[in-house]
């Protein structure tokens, strides 16, 4: 077996708390750099390509090198495509003398002050794809056996954790797409532990919470406007923790609250949330708080809506009114038309869209995707 580095055990933390880091990969590279003696330190966690800067994180070097490389110099780089996990250094890839006389070399490497690389590339199919490379100055001494070894036995532990960062960088993306959906419904959203204290919330629950109009948070607690209605949300969350270690959705309880100073009532269903199979920390959510108020407008993309059912713009427009719970004069008055005129469009709406009525117009709206375009 090849001997480690006498931090080697401290150097493989690093590497596995990479994707957990606030900002990912940035001590994790300044430990891989210190331990390399370089220059600079790259991870390309997406390449570049023409009208695409890629995503490169980069400790050391010159201030603008990540942007000329993703801009320009990507495409002249010829320290690409190289066998998948494997170690290698620049010389073993072309002859130094042909890399100096490069435009690559003539016009980046050397006016950023970098000579000597070493690196890898790795990648999972129909995964992620990632390039390391160490670079030093031409002042340095060129990498040698010892750096290689260090990296083929890091290789490995690299390789996993890049694919954890590309497995966690994959949930939050499609959370935050479900995020957002629930948001285009004008739905607010509060998660519990499971002491019933508040996790986090969407944009829409902290502007209703913070309006203080039905609901509030009192040290760390959601509470609701008036004792009864209080105690009966403090009720129906608990129940909803009650249930969760049992891995069952359960009934979703529903209850409308008052809001302070008027207006009209919010709707508020609490779920329980179930653990996760293969982990339930106590800081994951155990219940989830919906809220609906009938006065927020559902916002509907018009120009989603005219691709849908093939309308014209003025169609749409009216069409997205009526959908959002105007009645047919008043959306004729906003859309600045005549009765008459919005009545032959809505005549035209009902031809492209296989409904007879304004009531079905609206359900079909509802039900579709337009509120998320």
């Amino acid at each position: 077996m090849a001997s480690r580095a006498p931090d080697f055990d401290a150097l493989i933390e690093v590497v596995y708390e990479a994707p957990l880091e606030e900002v990912p990969w940035r001590n994790a590279l300044t430990v891989l750099r210190r331990e390399l003696d370089c220059a600079a330190v790259t991870l390309i966690l997406r390449s570049p390509a023409e009208g695409d800067s890629g995503l490169i994180l980069t400790e050391g070097g010159t201030p603008d090198w990540e942007s000329a490389y993703s801009e320009h110099y990507f495409a002249l780089d010829p320290f690409v495509g190289l066998t998948p996990d494997c170690v290698i250094t620049l010389q073993e890839v072309i002859p130094m003398e042909d890399f100096v006389a490069s435009d690559f070399y003539e016009s980046f490497m050397r006016p950023s002050g970098t000579h000597h690389i070493l690196g890898f590339d790795t990648h999972e199919p129909g995964g992620f794809e990632a390039r390391f490379r160490a670079s030093r100055s031409l002042e340095g001494e060129a990498f040698g056996a010892s750096e290689k070894r260090l990296c083929e036995q890091l290789l490995p532990h690299l390789k996993r954790a890049l694919q954890i960062h590309s497995r966690i960088a994959l949930a939050e993306s499609e959370r935050d797409v479900y995020a957002k959906a629930v948001e285009q419904f004008a739905v607010g959203a509060i998660f519990l532990d499971r002491s019933g204290k508040v996790l986090q919330m969407n944009r829409v629950a902290e502007r209703l919470v913070g309006e203080r109009a039905g609901l509030r948070v009192v040290d760390g607690s959601l509470c609701a406007a008036g004792q009864a209605a209080s105690r009966e949300l403090a009720r129906m969350i608990a129940a909803a923790i009650e249930i969760r270690p049992a891995a069952r959705p359960g009934v979703a309880r529903a209850l409308r609250i008052r809001r302070d100073g008027g207006g009209r009532d919010l709707g508020v269903v609490v779920r329980s949330v179930p653990p996760a199979e293969a982990s339930d920390r106590l800081d994951a959510p155990a219940a989830v708080v919906f809220i609906g108020g009938p006065e927020e407008d559902v916002p509907l993309a018009r120009e989603t809506i005219r691709q849908l059912f093939d309308l014209t713009p003025a169609e749409a427009s009216l069409a997205a009114l009526l959908a959002a719970g105007r009645s047919l004069d008043r959306a004729a008055g906003e859309l600045g038309i005549t009765r008459n005129t919005a009545r032959a469009h809505l005549r035209s709406v009902f031809s492209k869209s296989g409904v007879t009525r304004q009531a079905e117009l609206v359900h079909l709206i509802s039900r579709s995707v337009a509120h998320l375009g």
